[in-house]
């Protein structure tokens, strides 16, 4: 009925009981009244993003569900973050979003300011540290063990930072 169809998605039974998923685009040639255009198999295509899709929601439930803060930074900056860090943090996504790291210390002294550079600067020579720190959520102070880890995506220096709570282990050593 129409002169021409682009992009027609459409799935084709095969004998061996599976499907080829296929697109078509036509059009009527009335000069020489025939149909001319193409069938394009996307079937590989379609398995390809659905399999990277469920991978894709595997790793960010790994990444959600952990009992650890990760946090994704650019320099000290936050720019990703899971569930448990608004959790330890007290806060909401995107109020965490875009704030310094440090800014969460229990002390924000010049002095502690450079032991936390101190610890970072060791990132030069080594691609993983590991330091313990001590965080503030409003009254309540969070002793850490903090994870470093240097990585690249897309050819640009990130880190992936890994807080393990440990400020209940502590109370207890003290008690």
């Amino acid at each position: 009925q129409k002169e021409f169809t682009n992009n027609y998605r459409t799935q084709i039974p095969l004998k061996n009981q599976k499907e080829k998923n296929v697109i078509f685009s036509w059009y009527l040639d009335e000069s020489n009244n025939f149909i001319e255009g193409s069938v394009i198999d996307i079937t590989s295509i379609q398995k390809t993003s659905q399999a990277l899709k469920q991978s894709e929601e595997k790793y960010r439930l790994i990444f959600d569900e952990t009992n650890d803060a990760i946090l994704l930074l650019e320099n000290d900056i936050i720019i990703d973050l899971n569930r448990k860090t608004t959790q330890l943090f007290g806060a909401v996504y995107k109020d965490l979003i875009g704030g310094e790291l440090f800014s969460f210390s229990s002390n924000i002294s010049d002095n502690s300011r450079l032991k936390y550079n101190a610890h970072i600067k060791k990132l030069e020579n080594q691609k993983k540290i590991k330091f313990n720190w001590v965080f503030k959520r409003k009254s309540k102070f969070i002793e850490a063990e903090v994870t470093l880890i240097e990585i690249m995506i897309d050819k640009k220096l990130y880190y992936q930072c890994v807080i393990h709570d440990n400020t209940e282990s502590y109370s207890n050593l003290r008690a």
